[in-house]
């Protein structure tokens, strides 16, 4: 019998990153030639039909994500909630 997954991963991605290239330094790791191998593999494997793919919106050449800032600001406070109550119980 299968099991419901206790979270879900989340991934976030725009065509517009595959343009992003570090002009002073051609051959710096991170670059169109890197993310598009990984979002190649990432295609061959099936990992994305597991995963939640998280919209964004472009804003100005920005990548926002589609939550609106109080609800990060939500998830931030509790973020903070759940590290103060860990770092209470293993002091």
């Amino acid at each position: 019998m299968a099991t419901e997954p206790v979270a879900i991963t989340g991934y976030t991605y725009d065509e517009l990153m595959l343009k992003h290239e570090c002009p002073w330094a051609k051959h710096h790791h991170e670059n169109p030639r890197r993310l598009s191998s990984i979002l190649d593999r990432c295609r061959e494997l099936n990992l994305f039909d597991r995963c939640l793919f998280v919209k964004v919106f472009i804003l100005n050449s920005f990548c926002f994500f589609s939550y609106s800032i109080s609800f990060l600001f939500s998830l931030q406070k509790l973020m903070m909630m759940i590290f103060y109550y860990i770092i209470m119980k293993i002091s």
